[in-house]
């Protein structure tokens, strides 16, 4: 077998599947060529790689036959990451595949191919998402609150979610994330009407999927199985890639939407970045990262404050706008105040005596964030 590829087209590829392989131990992959019944050429490859995680990418080749191949990602790396020709050259052989890309000639040893796993296959992508880059960066906000650590809370007393939960009512899909300290939600426009959790892995790559290939042209799908017909696995398709992965069975709590509608006695809007700035200041004061927030009531000012018996103290003086509501005081996480605001330029903070919320008020994907008061 002869396939010559563009080098271009397989530097992506590799990039792409290079995401699924962050995952796994493995370095293998897989390529396959495919015949185009209606012209009777081959004329498409399809790379495949990953476990739990599996990513494919469909990319144009010309080649003289069908055929099936695996290979090691790390060993075509140094040829697409600065490709010293246009094209590149794979022939198979019984001892291994030959690659030439201009004055660059290798062999690389064939590993053993084991068999596609069998969820690859007849998982249709009906639900279309309208804007490929909304859909990542919705997938960006949630994704901190199940990632991040932080010295303020004991990893071993967490109660983690380990994914991002969807929830679809048939015109919006909402995303929500948390560690049991806050809670986070998104929502982009999307026809899909089940809820299921994505594990951590699919989310991670989902999103540096969507990041690398770049379009609008996304869209997911669910398999169903087993003798309760549940869902058992997700694909998410962003342009020539798809990424498919299995699913954890999972509804939301009743009393969710709460956090999010519930009316919370004081409110103020703020400049992001200047509160960006003035928690970086604050932090380096800081034993444990918590961070006092007051909303003084008879002004329009954002005070905070935070201190270290061996470092000292600091405070800062924020000025907000459209303040309302009595004087509140409340110690929250540093770090998790600063992944809710680390996109956004303007928000909308809420405060009662047991939470904070963080509405962006500059994004399309109704984004809020809920970070409980602080344990001390």
């Amino acid at each position: 077998m002869k396939a010559e590829f563009i080098s271009d087209n397989l530097k992506l590829a590799i990039n792409v599947l290079d995401i699924a392989q962050s995952h796994v131990k493995s370095d293998f992959a897989r390529l396959k060529t495919s015949l185009n019944p209606e012209t009777g050429v081959i004329d498409s490859a399809i790379l495949v790689a990953g476990d739990t995680v599996v990513i494919e990418h469909l990319l144009p080749v010309v080649s003289d036959e069908e055929v099936e191949f695996g290979f090691p990602i790390s060993k075509l790396k140094p040829i697409t990451s600065d490709p010293p020709a246009p094209k590149v050259t794979m022939v198979n052989t019984e001892t291994g595949v030959k690659i030439k890309c201009g004055s660059y000639n290798a062999k690389i040893v064939l590993p053993l191919l084991d068999a596609c796993p069998s969820f690859l296959y007849n998982l249709d992508c009906p639900f279309k998402i309208k804007s490929g880059a909304q859909f990542a960066a919705a997938i960006r906000k949630v994704k901190s609150s199940i990632f991040t650590d932080s010295a303020g809370v004991k990893q071993a007393a967490r109660k983690i979610i380990d994914g991002v939960m969807l929830v679809g009512n048939g015109s919006m899909l909402k995303l929500y994330s948390t560690d049991n300290n806050r809670l986070t939600r998104s929502s982009i426009e999307c026809a899909l009407n089940e809820s299921f959790v994505i594990p951590r892995e699919a989310v991670i790559a989902a999103h540096q999927l969507l990041e690398e290939e770049d379009t609008d042209n996304v869209a997911i799908g669910l398999r169903y199985g087993g003798q309760s017909s549940a869902i058992n696995g997700f694909r998410l398709i962003a342009g020539t890639s798809r990424l498919t992965s299995g699913v954890m069975a999972g509804k939301p709590p009743t009393n969710i939407e709460e956090f999010f509608t519930k009316e919370l006695p004081h409110h103020v809007k703020i400049d992001a970045n200047n509160l960006k700035k003035a928690i970086s200041r604050l932090r380096v004061f800081s034993a444990d990262d918590s961070l006092f927030i007051k909303i003084d009531s008879n002004t329009q000012n954002i005070h905070l404050n935070t201190s270290n018996q061996s470092a000292g103290e600091a405070a800062d003086v924020i000025i907000g706008s459209d303040n309302v509501g009595p004087t509140r005081t409340i110690s929250v996480n540093a770090t998790y105040v600063l992944d809710a605001i680390a996109t956004s330029t303007k928000l909308l903070l809420e405060n009662d005596q047991s939470a904070i919320r963080i509405t962006h008020l500059d994004c399309p994907y109704n984004t809020q964030h809920v970070i409980g008061q602080m344990r001390q």
